[in-house]
């Protein structure tokens, strides 16, 4: 073992000499002789030749040990095999995807003497600057249904989807897909799609691109009603905003007047549902006067046109020997909570009425709470509770 040292020491001198002594310096001759004495004995095993002893994951902490054991089981304890990786790799991408880890994937696999496996995740972190950029959509043709918008011009802001998705600026990217599927629900949007992920400014950060086909949000009907049971001609108004400023707010205005009835009836809404979220809420003030028969003890059109005499004067009422009516106003607000949790989900209520009739007036206040299970559960359960 010396004389063979001292051998590749002489080789080496040689070589370094050699090449001082040249007009270009070069380590060709140091790596021939290197490589020459120190050439290993065995060459290492490929890949395809050792058994998958063990699964990890560089790169992410958000996969449990147990999830990530149950992911491998393709790999685990057999012969490495290109087949069996691509199966775990798709199932450890749906896995992520499935969590909400949209732009998360792995994008390496390395394999280790003594079986480890080494996947290498690339987890990008959410932008601070812009955590979601919305690519705008109209209308196409046949062959293209959607197509850009000009000028990428629409109504909702970024901050709405942010919030709907419950991003969080530099932490992992992850979605709220109940959030998500709210989106796609709602009654804003044609379409709804993830485009990808882009590089965001922020060193390991990215921004959502999402696609949306905006709806007219906007509606106005006005027209003429004749009423079915007292045939009263009413005219009315109703206008609703479903994308207030762009931030998923709804504003909504009813307004009815019936020709007889000087009080007009009207309702007055506005709320946001979060797009099905926590928080979820929406307040509704109302007025609305109607008209009540009169007791049964009026039988005859004598005491009938007795009691239409001391009808309010902003009561127009054509008396008949079928009965005349009486005026009676209900105004108040109500105000309404929405809160989801899995397949359940909470509502709470309160209302406050007033009732005005002649030159009397009463006064209610109501809470109720409901709670219900989706109908996409195995079995729908209701429960209401009231005070």
């Amino acid at each position: 073992q010396n004389s063979k040292m001292k051998t590749f020491v002489f080789a080496v001198t040689s070589s370094l000499l050699s090449c001082c002594h040249s007009s270009q310096f070069s380590l060709n001759p140091f790596i021939h002789q290197f490589r020459k004495f120190f050439r290993p004995s065995k060459s290492p095993p490929k890949p395809e030749m050792m058994v998958v002893m063990s699964l990890s994951v560089n790169g992410t902490n958000v996969i449990p040990s147990e999830i990530l054991n149950e992911l491998g089981v393709p790999l685990l304890g057999k012969k490495f095999d290109e087949k069996n990786l691509g199966m775990c790799v798709r199932s450890v991408n749906q896995w992520l995807s499935g969590e909400g880890y949209v732009l998360t994937s792995v994008t390496q696999a390395n394999m280790f003497d003594e079986g480890k496996l080494v996947l290498q995740i690339q987890e990008p972190l959410v932008s601070k600057s812009k955590p979601v950029e919305i690519v705008f959509l109209r209308r196409g043709n046949s062959s293209l249904p959607f197509v850009e918008s000009f000028g990428n011009k629409g109504k909702t802001r970024e901050t709405t989807i942010v919030r709907a998705l419950d991003l969080k600026a530099g932490q992992p990217f992850k979605v709220d897909l109940d959030g998500l599927r709210g989106i796609h629900r709602s009654n804003l949007f044609d379409y709804v799609g993830i485009v990808g992920g882009k590089q965001a400014k922020e060193e390991k950060a990215a921004s959502l691109v999402l696609a949306l086909a905006e709806k007219k949000s906007t509606v106005f009907e006005p027209g003429i009603t004749k009423g079915l049971f007292d045939s009263q001609w009413a005219g009315e108004i109703s206008f609703e905003e479903r994308n207030l400023f762009g931030r998923n707010y709804l504003l909504g205005v009813d307004f009815l007047k019936e020709i007889d009835m000087k009080k007009e009836s009207f309702k007055l809404r506005f709320g946001n549902n979060r797009f099905g979220r926590k928080g979820a809420w929406m307040t509704t003030f109302f007025r609305d006067p109607f008209k009540l028969k009169p007791s049964a003890e009026i039988i005859n059109e004598k005491e009938l046109r007795q009691y239409d005499a001391k009808l309010p004067k902003d009561v127009h009422n054509t008396a008949s020997a079928a009965g005349g009516y009486d005026c009676r106003t209900r105004e108040g607000f109500n105000v309404k909570f929405h809160w989801p949790f899995g397949n359940w989900a909470g509502i709470l209520s309160g209302c406050y009425e007033e009732y005005s009739e002649r030159n009397k007036r009463e006064n209610s206040v109501v809470f109720s709470g409901d709670v219900n299970r989706s109908f996409f559960a195995k079995n729908f359960v209701s429960k209401n509770y009231s005070l």
